[in-house]
């Protein structure tokens, strides 16, 4: 077998998941799950903990916990749906705005340096790579 590109595809989630949150501790104060619940609230007007749930690929009392922690940070404004009163709507407090702007900067050199040495063509190679492998390793298309 020329490539293990499964213990290379690890190996490279593993050395970029740290460097991640590293950096975004330091530069933010805030790991990369609260970013990235900070990220889809932001893209979500009124979002619902089951949509950072869904799109963060994390159990809901996870979810519960990490908007806890969001929410006495002062980030996220937790307030109840006038259309459903069981339901919690979020919004982004003025700080939790200024993290998302300031995150921008920090992401575009995470991906600079993973991109740095390689052309257009062979990066759109990678995507497609990435993409594909994602799609065929669904949990309908898992293999046995």
């Amino acid at each position: 077998m020329k490539h293990r590109l499964y213990f290379q595809l690890q190996t490279a989630r593993l050395s970029v998941a740290r460097a991640a949150e590293r950096a975004c501790r330091r530069a933010l104060g805030i790991t990369v799950v609260q970013l990235g619940a900070l990220w889809v609230i932001k893209g979500a007007p009124d979002a619902s903990q089951r949509l950072v749930a869904e799109k963060l690929n994390l159990n809901e009392p996870a979810v519960t916990g990490l908007i806890g922690r969001l929410t006495s940070q002062g980030l996220v404004l937790r307030t109840r749906s006038e259309a459903d009163r069981r339901r919690y709507c979020l919004r982004l407090s003025a700080e939790g705005q200024r993290l998302t702007d300031a995150a921008r900067p920090l992401l575009k050199q995470l991906n600079e340096t993973m991109t740095e040495g390689f052309t257009d063509e062979e990066l759109d190679v990678v995507a497609r790579f990435l993409s594909a492998t994602t799609a065929r390793f669904t949990p309908e298309h898992t293999p046995e």
